[in-house]
């Protein structure tokens, strides 16, 4: 699924490492149809689609093209779902309790039987999957599993230097997070911040013209605040430099979790349920980013046979509340982080199970 966010990327890159344990791995594209590619299929033990928001009620035919399920069926090999997670907006409780894979979906899961196997990337997803009458295993995100991490303690900070922070996805998150960034760099005078774009800064074949240009109004007022701006899309390589920094404070999700891999401290604002799935999963302060709109919370369907919209704005106590829990967390040394590779090492064995079976 990497296109152009170093998120995706990072998914592709902590699968495969994952995988090669087991056997060869070619690599096509999730996002396109896969009839050009069937010779490759026809030699192949498994067809593995891995990470990403891929639990949507479109997951088949509109988030995964793949293949008709009859050329599925003779194919004869296993589909199997590699640590993806649930995506709504904002995903609170409501659209949990009534999330429903759409049709095609369901037909796809039932159609194929004991040769589809799913797993999660967190208990979230794996309620979701579950209500939906679909068995999943809970293997964790790959973005979890830095190889050289593994079996090692939360690394001591004990000074601030170098920060990353990340801004949101949505632009109607951008106040709030110029906001954030200020109370950063005046709570950590001495430390160096890192703003860096996990999509980029400007437009291109990805990125629409509009887009690009409020990226590079936020660029510009960040550094007018005095960060230093990274553009870290399309490589791994751009984000290396984050297991060498002390903290990531911010909005993306896999910034959150390569930090976290690597045994660093991080705490990570929820634009929607993928960072409250991850964080409600590994015992970390939730900091949701958003609030509903109005007191009754859901919108009345504007048509026959519509949906009802959950309406959000973004909180307003959002800041406040992550300073805070930045404030204690270095007070205590980042002691409420000690938990973390105990969590990730335990779902490791899980998740090497599920990838030895296919």
């Amino acid at each position: 699924g990497a296109k152009k966010n170093v998120g995706d990327f990072l998914i592709t890159e902590r699968t495969k490492a994952l995988l090669d344990e087991v056997d060869e791995v070619v690599c096509l594209p999730n996002y396109v149809a896969l009839d050009q590619y069937m010779s490759v299929l026809r030699e192949s033990r498994a067809i593995v689609v891995a990470g990403g928001p891929g639990y949507q009620a479109t997951m088949y035919g509109g988030i995964y093209p793949l293949l008709p399920i009859e050329d599925l069926r003779a194919l004869g090999v296993p589909l199997v779902f590699l640590g993806l997670g649930w995506m709504a907006d904002p995903g609170d409780e409501y659209q949990e309790s009534r999330f429903q894979f759409a049709a095609p979906t369901v037909d796809l899961l039932r159609g194929l039987g004991g040769s589809v196997r799913l797993s999660c990337r967190d208990r979230l997803s794996e309620r979701v999957v579950s209500q939906q009458g679909f068995a999943a295993t809970m293997t964790g995100c790959p973005v979890w599993y830095s190889k050289s991490s593994l079996g090692q303690a939360m690394r001591s900070v004990t000074d601030v230097r170098e920060v990353v922070f990340t801004p949101p996805q949505q632009p109607v998150y951008y106040w709030q997070s110029l906001e954030l960034l200020r109370a950063l760099m005046r709570f950590l005078p001495d430390a160096r911040m890192h703003c860096c774009f996990h999509r980029g800064v400007a437009a291109d074949r990805y990125t629409p013209a509009r887009e690009g240009a409020l990226l590079e109004q936020y660029a510009a007022e960040a550094r007018r605040l005095g960060a230093v701006v990274h553009d870290v899309s399309y490589s791994v390589d751009r984000i290396e430099f984050y297991s060498e920094c002390d903290l990531h404070v911010g909005y993306r999700l896999h910034a959150h979790l390569y930090f976290l891999s690597h045994r660093l401290p991080s705490l990570c604002l929820e634009e929607d349920c993928r960072a409250r799935g991850q964080n409600e999963t590994l015992g970390l302060p939730r900091l949701p980013a958003w609030t509903h709109r109005s007191a009754t919370r859901i919108l009345r369907p504007t048509s026959l046979g519509s949906r009802p919209r959950v309406i959000r704005k973004p909180a307003d106590d959002a800041v406040d509340r992550t300073m805070s829990e930045l404030a204690r967390a270095i007070d205590g040394d980042f002691a409420g982080f000690s938990h973390i590779p105990g969590v990730i090492d335990g779902h490791y064995a899980e998740m090497q199970r599920f990838v030895a079976d296919i």
